[in-house]
Protein backbone atom coordinates (compact mmCIF):
# COMPACT_ATOMS: atom_id res chain seq x y z
CA UNK A 1 0.00 0.00 0.00
CA UNK A 2 1.56 3.42 -1.03
CA UNK A 3 2.61 5.73 1.78
CA UNK A 4 0.05 8.42 2.60
CA UNK A 5 -2.97 6.64 1.09
CA UNK A 6 -6.06 6.04 3.18
CA UNK A 7 -6.26 2.63 4.81
CA UNK A 8 -8.73 0.20 3.29
CA UNK A 9 -11.43 -0.61 5.82
CA UNK A 10 -11.62 -4.30 6.68
CA UNK A 11 -15.13 -5.49 7.50
CA UNK A 12 -15.36 -7.01 10.97
CA UNK A 13 -18.14 -9.56 11.48
CA UNK A 14 -20.65 -8.58 14.09
CA UNK A 15 -20.55 -10.74 17.22
CA UNK A 16 -23.22 -13.41 17.39
CA UNK A 17 -25.98 -12.45 19.79
CA UNK A 18 -25.98 -14.54 22.94
CA UNK A 19 -29.12 -16.57 23.54
CA UNK A 20 -31.65 -14.67 25.63
CA UNK A 21 -31.89 -15.72 29.23
CA UNK A 22 -35.38 -16.09 30.54
CA UNK A 23 -36.12 -15.00 34.05
CA UNK A 24 -39.66 -16.36 33.93
CA UNK A 25 -40.46 -18.67 36.86
CA UNK A 26 -40.60 -22.39 36.13
CA UNK A 27 -43.57 -24.49 37.20
CA UNK A 28 -42.04 -27.27 39.33
CA UNK A 29 -44.95 -29.64 38.73
CA UNK A 30 -44.61 -29.29 34.98
CA UNK A 31 -40.83 -29.72 35.21
CA UNK A 32 -41.21 -32.88 37.31
CA UNK A 33 -42.69 -34.64 34.29
CA UNK A 34 -39.20 -34.73 32.73
CA UNK A 35 -36.87 -34.74 35.76
CA UNK A 36 -36.65 -35.27 39.50
CA UNK A 37 -37.23 -31.78 40.92
CA UNK A 38 -35.38 -30.84 44.10
CA UNK A 39 -35.21 -27.70 46.22
CA UNK A 40 -31.75 -26.07 46.08
CA UNK A 41 -31.27 -26.63 49.83
CA UNK A 42 -31.10 -30.39 49.04
CA UNK A 43 -28.10 -29.97 46.74
CA UNK A 44 -25.71 -31.28 49.43
CA UNK A 45 -27.99 -34.11 50.53
CA UNK A 46 -25.84 -37.28 50.27
CA UNK A 47 -28.75 -39.37 48.99
CA UNK A 48 -28.43 -37.63 45.60
CA UNK A 49 -25.01 -39.24 45.07
CA UNK A 50 -26.68 -42.65 44.95
CA UNK A 51 -29.19 -41.79 42.24
CA UNK A 52 -28.46 -43.30 38.81
CA UNK A 53 -26.78 -40.95 36.35
CA UNK A 54 -29.63 -41.51 33.92
CA UNK A 55 -32.02 -39.78 36.34
CA UNK A 56 -31.85 -36.03 35.79
CA UNK A 57 -32.13 -33.81 38.89
CA UNK A 58 -33.43 -30.27 38.45
CA UNK A 59 -32.98 -27.78 41.30
CA UNK A 60 -35.78 -25.20 41.38
CA UNK A 61 -36.19 -22.52 44.10
CA UNK A 62 -39.83 -22.18 42.96
CA UNK A 63 -40.50 -25.44 44.79
CA UNK A 64 -40.60 -23.57 48.11
CA UNK A 65 -43.28 -21.18 46.91
CA UNK A 66 -45.26 -24.02 45.37
CA UNK A 67 -45.80 -27.20 47.35
CA UNK A 68 -43.05 -26.50 49.90
CA UNK A 69 -41.64 -30.00 49.35
CA UNK A 70 -38.01 -31.13 49.20
CA UNK A 71 -38.55 -33.27 46.09
CA UNK A 72 -41.13 -33.79 43.38
CA UNK A 73 -40.77 -37.29 41.95
CA UNK A 74 -43.52 -36.48 39.46
CA UNK A 75 -46.42 -34.08 38.95
CA UNK A 76 -48.50 -35.97 41.49
CA UNK A 77 -46.01 -36.81 44.26
CA UNK A 78 -44.34 -34.39 46.71
CA UNK A 79 -41.68 -35.72 49.10
CA UNK A 80 -40.48 -34.29 52.41
CA UNK A 81 -37.13 -35.69 53.62
CA UNK A 82 -36.41 -36.01 57.35
CA UNK A 83 -33.40 -37.32 59.26
CA UNK A 84 -34.61 -38.85 62.53
CA UNK A 85 -31.36 -37.82 64.25
CA UNK A 86 -32.01 -34.21 63.21
CA UNK A 87 -35.60 -34.53 64.43
CA UNK A 88 -34.39 -35.44 67.93
CA UNK A 89 -32.29 -32.26 68.01
CA UNK A 90 -34.92 -30.00 66.42
CA UNK A 91 -38.38 -31.54 67.02
CA UNK A 92 -40.17 -28.36 65.90
CA UNK A 93 -38.69 -28.59 62.38
CA UNK A 94 -40.95 -31.29 60.99
CA UNK A 95 -44.12 -29.65 62.34
CA UNK A 96 -43.23 -26.36 60.64
CA UNK A 97 -42.43 -28.17 57.38
CA UNK A 98 -45.62 -30.21 57.39
CA UNK A 99 -47.73 -27.14 58.15
CA UNK A 100 -46.09 -25.19 55.33
CA UNK A 101 -46.29 -28.03 52.82
CA UNK A 102 -49.28 -27.42 50.60
CA UNK A 103 -50.82 -30.00 48.33
CA UNK A 104 -50.57 -27.76 45.28
CA UNK A 105 -50.77 -30.04 42.27
CA UNK A 106 -49.55 -33.12 44.17
CA UNK A 107 -52.12 -35.79 44.97
CA UNK A 108 -49.70 -37.70 47.20
CA UNK A 109 -47.56 -36.34 50.00
CA UNK A 110 -44.74 -38.60 51.16
CA UNK A 111 -42.47 -38.26 54.20
CA UNK A 112 -39.18 -40.06 53.58
CA UNK A 113 -37.57 -40.67 56.97
CA UNK A 114 -33.98 -41.81 57.40
CA UNK A 115 -33.74 -43.82 60.62
CA UNK A 116 -30.21 -42.84 61.64
CA UNK A 117 -30.34 -42.86 65.44
CA UNK A 118 -30.73 -45.31 68.30
CA UNK A 119 -33.04 -45.72 70.12
CA UNK A 120 -35.51 -44.65 67.45
CA UNK A 121 -38.86 -46.17 68.52
CA UNK A 122 -40.19 -43.11 70.38
CA UNK A 123 -39.23 -40.58 67.71
CA UNK A 124 -40.53 -42.79 64.92
CA UNK A 125 -43.84 -43.25 66.71
CA UNK A 126 -44.21 -39.46 66.98
CA UNK A 127 -43.49 -39.01 63.27
CA UNK A 128 -45.92 -41.83 62.40
CA UNK A 129 -48.74 -40.14 64.32
CA UNK A 130 -48.01 -36.86 62.56
CA UNK A 131 -48.17 -38.58 59.16
CA UNK A 132 -51.53 -40.16 60.01
CA UNK A 133 -53.00 -36.84 61.17
CA UNK A 134 -51.68 -34.85 58.19
CA UNK A 135 -52.36 -37.56 55.58
CA UNK A 136 -48.76 -38.29 54.61
CA UNK A 137 -47.45 -41.62 53.35
CA UNK A 138 -44.53 -42.65 55.57
CA UNK A 139 -41.49 -44.37 54.05
CA UNK A 140 -38.58 -45.35 56.31
CA UNK A 141 -35.03 -46.13 55.24
CA UNK A 142 -31.80 -47.00 56.98
CA UNK A 143 -29.22 -45.60 54.55
CA UNK A 144 -28.68 -42.91 51.92
CA UNK A 145 -28.65 -45.61 49.25
CA UNK A 146 -32.04 -46.94 50.36
CA UNK A 147 -33.47 -43.40 50.40
CA UNK A 148 -32.24 -42.89 46.83
CA UNK A 149 -33.88 -46.17 45.80
CA UNK A 150 -37.18 -44.92 47.21
CA UNK A 151 -36.93 -41.67 45.22
CA UNK A 152 -36.02 -43.59 42.07
CA UNK A 153 -38.93 -46.02 42.59
CA UNK A 154 -41.45 -43.25 43.23
CA UNK A 155 -40.23 -41.58 40.06
CA UNK A 156 -40.45 -44.79 38.02
CA UNK A 157 -43.98 -45.63 39.20
CA UNK A 158 -45.40 -42.10 38.96
CA UNK A 159 -47.37 -42.86 35.80
CA UNK A 160 -47.45 -46.65 36.08
CA UNK A 161 -50.79 -48.41 35.85
CA UNK A 162 -52.13 -51.17 38.11
CA UNK A 163 -50.38 -53.82 36.00
CA UNK A 164 -47.04 -52.61 37.37
CA UNK A 165 -47.82 -53.96 40.85
CA UNK A 166 -50.05 -56.86 39.82
CA UNK A 167 -48.70 -60.22 40.90
CA UNK A 168 -46.91 -62.19 38.22
CA UNK A 169 -46.15 -65.86 38.08
CA UNK A 170 -42.68 -66.53 39.44
CA UNK A 171 -40.16 -68.43 37.34
CA UNK A 172 -38.56 -71.65 38.55
CA UNK A 173 -35.33 -69.75 39.23
CA UNK A 174 -37.14 -67.13 41.33
CA UNK A 175 -38.89 -69.82 43.36
CA UNK A 176 -35.66 -71.71 44.01
CA UNK A 177 -33.81 -68.51 44.92
CA UNK A 178 -36.59 -67.47 47.31
CA UNK A 179 -36.48 -70.93 48.88
CA UNK A 180 -32.71 -70.71 49.44
CA UNK A 181 -32.55 -67.16 50.81
CA UNK A 182 -35.69 -67.44 52.95
CA UNK A 183 -34.01 -70.34 54.74
CA UNK A 184 -31.97 -67.61 56.47
CA UNK A 185 -33.74 -66.55 59.64
CA UNK A 186 -35.58 -63.22 59.22
CA UNK A 187 -35.38 -63.18 55.41
CA UNK A 188 -38.66 -63.72 53.56
CA UNK A 189 -39.51 -64.28 49.90
CA UNK A 190 -40.09 -60.56 49.33
CA UNK A 191 -36.60 -59.77 50.66
CA UNK A 192 -35.19 -62.48 48.38
CA UNK A 193 -36.86 -60.91 45.32
CA UNK A 194 -35.61 -57.41 46.25
CA UNK A 195 -32.05 -58.65 46.83
CA UNK A 196 -32.01 -60.61 43.58
CA UNK A 197 -33.37 -57.72 41.53
CA UNK A 198 -31.01 -55.14 43.06
CA UNK A 199 -27.83 -57.23 43.13
CA UNK A 200 -28.22 -59.33 39.98
CA UNK A 201 -29.29 -62.79 41.12
CA UNK A 202 -27.89 -65.26 43.63
CA UNK A 203 -24.26 -64.70 42.66
CA UNK A 204 -24.64 -60.96 43.15
CA UNK A 205 -26.22 -61.50 46.57
CA UNK A 206 -23.36 -63.78 47.65
CA UNK A 207 -20.58 -61.51 46.37
CA UNK A 208 -22.13 -58.26 47.66
CA UNK A 209 -20.87 -56.65 50.82
CA UNK A 210 -22.97 -55.73 53.87
CA UNK A 211 -23.38 -52.12 52.69
CA UNK A 212 -24.77 -53.19 49.32
CA UNK A 213 -27.20 -55.67 50.89
CA UNK A 214 -28.24 -53.10 53.48
CA UNK A 215 -29.02 -50.60 50.72
CA UNK A 216 -31.85 -52.79 49.43
CA UNK A 217 -35.33 -51.69 50.47
CA UNK A 218 -36.61 -53.58 53.51
CA UNK A 219 -33.26 -55.20 54.36
CA UNK A 220 -32.13 -53.74 57.67
CA UNK A 221 -29.01 -54.38 59.79
CA UNK A 222 -30.50 -57.48 61.45
CA UNK A 223 -31.22 -59.20 58.14
CA UNK A 224 -27.84 -58.14 56.77
CA UNK A 225 -26.17 -59.74 59.79
CA UNK A 226 -28.14 -62.95 59.34
CA UNK A 227 -27.23 -63.11 55.65
CA UNK A 228 -23.57 -62.40 56.41
CA UNK A 229 -23.50 -65.22 58.95
CA UNK A 230 -25.30 -67.70 56.68
CA UNK A 231 -23.42 -66.91 53.46
CA UNK A 232 -20.06 -66.87 55.25
CA UNK A 233 -20.37 -70.54 56.19
CA UNK A 234 -19.07 -73.35 53.94
CA UNK A 235 -21.79 -74.85 51.72
CA UNK A 236 -22.52 -78.51 52.32
CA UNK A 237 -24.12 -80.81 49.74
CA UNK A 238 -26.57 -83.21 51.32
Amino acid sequence: MPFGSAPIPVPVPAPSPSPPTSSAPVDPHAASARALVAHPNQARNPILRHLPKSLRVLFLPELAAGSGADFLTGPGTAVLFLSLAYHLLHPEYVYARVTGMRRGGARRRVMLVKVDCEPHAGALLEVTKLCVLKEFTLLCCRSDLEAAVFLETLRAYETAGPDAIRARGASEYDERLASVLSAVRGVNSTDAAVLSRALGGFRGVVEAGPAERGGCAGVGPRKVGMLEEALGRPFRVR
